[in-house]
């Protein structure tokens, strides 16, 4: 209790005095930090960790919730956030807009199995007599990851263990079965058992998978193991904002699921649980079989061949993929986006032809005059649509007067570079993954949900007119972002004139009047 004290700091190093601060909840208190922070998971009370991480005012805390819960009941999860409420950290919010209490937020995470995390905003201080930061007023987001499977996934079957290629390329494999019980399903695995032979002929008891009971805490055997490998694996794609993920079928590729394959399911309101092969053939799919071929590549082939039939796609309009092409080894394809490939096309260009890479962004940009729009007092949904019926993957946010007989009208200066922000594609994909439709929520106050880290504001995310495309290749790598804003500087005014994406980069780059004679490896 005296570490703070200088020349005291070294009590902190003794195991035992930090068990003893765990048992008794002691809050450090001091002017200067601690030379050692534990963060415990729990102890006492379960979840109490992210209390210490809220007193650091973090911006987004990720808890993965492993506690005994079969009925997503998320108690203990309830009485952390309470410990919070009442030693005046912060509060909790709905941050979806609805306004909704945080225990019905929990109770539709609880009800609905297919949402993959729970979300909550957190408002750090705001009491008048609160002893730390009274007026700090910081928002932050509690992501919550709990052990359960998806509907989409009841039924999988349990897998053997990892083999030693899988582990190397991050990719389990999926659908193999046990050889001492065939059609084992995953939910068959778990209860108190000490070594794989019980899962085999079903004689343990207890919880099932994938919510393991304290005893799996200490013997967690491969085969339970290599399962929980393959179900974060196979549930990945519900919670990534990535590009795309390919569709297998007895090992061969029979589709690509997109982010344009979900913008266009939000806008048709298909049923989250669809079956992806109805996807594939129901016509809407960016990357069905039949288009598998056509946008498979080698690697023996060039880069300059990969982004031509990237910028074929584009020019054709046909409705199919652009933005990705498959890579095909012999074994395990893989899939690549358009900044993957700008990146490399740029970065591997022969001497020759390294001057189409510092043609200035003016020249690849689309002019703001072609960029859609929405504005800050639009549904969420409208500006899903515009950008859906507009055929283009980000729209720019701008500023109306508010409703005017129904109709929410611009300010006729906001054509210029007044502009709140950008609503992507990505954004679409987080939305149909937390199971919303936008139809309830404003631009604004979506917006103003999203943490610094995704708010990408317009000078956040923005280039020079004059600038070089490899330098908005690079910036792009850089952010994690497919499209950035172009700005010209003119009377030192920076007006916003255009917007300029990954695609935009490898039509240009690829275009034979600047590189005759490109050749490079893909």
């Amino acid at each position: 209790f005296f570490a703070f004290l200088p020349g005291l700091h070294c009590l902190m190093v003794s195991p035992i005095i930090r068990q003893f601060h765990q048992a008794t909840r002691f809050i450090y208190r001091g002017e200067r930090a601690p030379r050692l922070v534990y963060v415990t998971d729990g102890g006492v009370q379960d979840c109490t960790a992210i209390v210490q991480l809220m007193r650091r005012r973090r911006k987004r805390i990720l808890l993965v919730l492993a506690a005994a819960d079969p009925h997503d009941e998320l108690e203990v999860l309830w009485s952390a956030m309470c410990c919070a409420i009442d030693q005046q950290v912060g509060t909790f919010f709905d941050p979806s807009g609805n306004y909704r209490d945080v225990r019905a937020v929990m109770q539709e995470f609880g009800d609905r199995k297919e949402m993959p995390f729970l979300r909550l905003g957190i408002r750090y201080g705001g009491w008048s007599r609160a002893k730390e930061a009274p007026t700090f007023s910081l928002l932050g987001e509690l992501l919550v990851v709990k052990n359960r499977m998806p509907p989409s996934l009841r039924g999988m079957q349990a897998g053997s263990l990892l083999t030693e290629e899988e582990v190397k390329s991050g990719k389990p494999s999926s659908g193999r079965t046990l050889g001492c019980r065939q059609a084992l399903e995953a939910e068959d695995l778990g209860g108190f058992c000490c070594c794989d032979c019980c899962h085999g002929i079903g004689c343990n008891c207890g919880p099932k998978f994938p919510h393991l009971s304290g005893a799996n805490y200490l013997w967690l055997t491969p085969i339970l193991f290599a399962n929980l490998c393959r179900l974060g694996y196979e549930a990945d794609f519900a919670c990534t904002v990535r590009a795309g993920t390919l569709v297998m079928h007895e090992g061969e590729v029979v589709g690509v699921i997109t982010e344009n394959d979900i913008l266009a399911a939000l806008m048709d309101g298909i049923d989250r649980d669809i079956q992806l092969d109805l996807w594939l053939r129901g016509g809407e799919a960016r990357l069905p079989g039949c288009m598998v071929n056509a946008l498979t590549i080698y690697p023996a082939m060039s880069l300059l061949k990969a982004a031509e039939r990237m910028a074929c796609q584009a020019e054709k309009d046909s409705g199919y993929a652009c933005h990705h092409l498959l890579v095909s080894n012999g074994s395990q394809p893989h899939l690549v986006s358009d900044l993957d490939v700008a990146k490399s096309l740029i970065s591997n260009l022969p001497k020759r032809s390294r001057a189409a890479v510092f043609v200035e962004v003016k020249e690849a940009m689309k002019p703001r005059a072609n960029v859609a729009t929405c504005r800050l007092g639009d549904k969420l949904i409208d500006a899903y649509r515009i950008m859906y019926e507009s055929r283009q993957n980000c729209v720019l946010v701008l500023e109306g007067l508010g409703d005017v007989e129904g109709e929410n009208v611009l300010n006729p200066e906001d054509e210029g570079s007044h502009i709140h922000g950008v609503i992507t594609i990505s954004d679409a994909m987080r939305t149909f993954s937390e199971c919303q439709t936008g139809d309830n929520i404003r631009v604004q106050g979506f917006l103003n949900g999203l943490t610094a880290a995704e708010h990408f504001t317009a000078p956040g995310r923005s280039i020079l007119e004059s600038q070089s495309l490899l330098e908005a290749a690079e910036l792009m790598s850089e952010l994690g972002v497919h499209h950035l804003i172009v700005l010209s500087a003119r009377h030192d005014q920076k007006e916003i004139v255009g917007v300029l994406s990954a695609l935009d980069i490898i039509c240009a780059v690829s275009s034979p009047s600047w590189l005759h004679g490109t050749d490079g490896g893909a």
